[in-house]
């Protein structure tokens, strides 16, 4: 996974890819600018739905009459 870091000292933002068990082990993140301490951002999801997906297979709340019924 990727994880967005913010260098308290100078601001500088970072993306740092590491493992969910790495992560978990809180690893001490330092800025490659001034080499101070860096902290995980919360940031927007880069997951995106997109094509006809789940609502036109019939998991919606309305189901869409199919064009060869009939």
């Amino acid at each position: 996974m990727v994880y967005e870091y913010v260098c308290d000292a100078c601001g500088n933002t970072a993306d740092v890819e590491m493992s969910v068990k790495q992560m978990e082990e809180r690893p001490d993140v330092r800025c490659e600018q001034c080499a101070g301490t860096m902290r995980k951002q919360i940031s927007l999801c880069m997951f995106h739905l997109k094509g006809h997906g789940w609502a036109s297979d019939g998991y919606s709340s309305t189901k869409k009459e199919s064009k060869n019924d009939g």
